[in-house]
């Protein structure tokens, strides 16, 4: 057997007293040789990730992408979770601005609007449809735009002419 097998209890003692005692010096000690430490390094990272950063940034890139599809559902549950907590935050916010934003789609008939209605149920995407097919889907949009606004003023003066009985 070992000096420090037999005379274990004494050993730990010795060690924490030793410890207590002279807490701050190791501290001390170990806060100058990290700022020394940092001095050095400093520069020579600093050159290294001058040298090879587009490894480092493909490297860091391609880790997390292997690390979100690696804990997607963990990831997914915390996203979840997270709006969930704050969801007074974003959700009127988010809801608003995009309301907005389709409402004057809409109004101005913007390609991207357009887009969206033609290649609702259909297997196409809005990168498919020809620029020339939005123009057509616009003017009869326009069209029947006017007829609804004729039909519906055509019908208030009718009403309008009708005798109250």
């Amino acid at each position: 057997m070992s000096y420090y097998q037999i005379h274990k209890k004494e050993v730990l003692a010795k060690r924490k007293k030793d410890r207590e005692e002279n807490r701050e010096k190791y501290r001390e000690y170990w806060r100058e040789n990290k700022r020394k430490n940092y001095e050095k390094n400093k520069e020579r990272v600093k050159a290294y990730y001058t040298k090879h950063k587009k490894e480092i940034l493909e490297s860091r890139k391609e880790y997390k992408r292997k690390y979100r599809i690696k804990n997607r559902i963990k990831l997914q549950l915390e996203k979840k979770a997270y709006y969930e907590k704050n969801k007074d935050r974003f959700a009127p916010k988010k809801n608003a601005i995009s309301r907005r934003r389709s409402e004057l789609e809409r109004l101005e008939l913007k390609d991207q609007y357009i887009k969206t209605l033609l290649s609702v149920n259909t297997n196409l995407s809005r990168d498919d449809i020809p620029q020339q097919l939005i123009e057509f889907k616009r003017a009869q949009m326009k069209v029947r735009r006017l007829c609804r606004e004729l039909k519906t003023s055509a019908i208030g003066m009718i009403i309008a002419k009708k005798p109250i009985q």
